[in-house]
């Protein structure tokens, strides 16, 4: 009768003795903390580099289709009660 209990196997690349992964990145991101530190300053400041642009694309009520229905409402609603969008002075 097999046991359920299985002895866990090293894989043919790694032997016995070899620490688990997670250990080894621990210790080479703790023996260079300063270039990890850099590292993910550098990736921060790239990402707000190229998010900078991306406000003014998702702003939702500027989103607007030509023709369509609740275009043609709002021309009838500004138009008939002299009033603009609540975001526009």
């Amino acid at each position: 009768m097999p046991s359920a209990h299985r002895t866990s196997q090293p894989s043919p690349r790694t032997s016995a003795s070899d620490p688990p992964f997670l250990h080894r990145w621990g210790r080479l991101t703790a023996a260079r903390s300063r270039l990890v530190i850099g590292i993910g300053v550098l990736l921060t400041l790239v990402g707000l580099v190229l998010a900078a642009g991306a406000m003014d694309r998702l702003v939702l009520s500027r989103f607007e289709t030509p023709g369509s229905e609740s275009v043609t409402t709002r021309a009838v609603l500004e138009k008939k009660f002299v009033t603009g969008t609540p975001s526009r002075p």
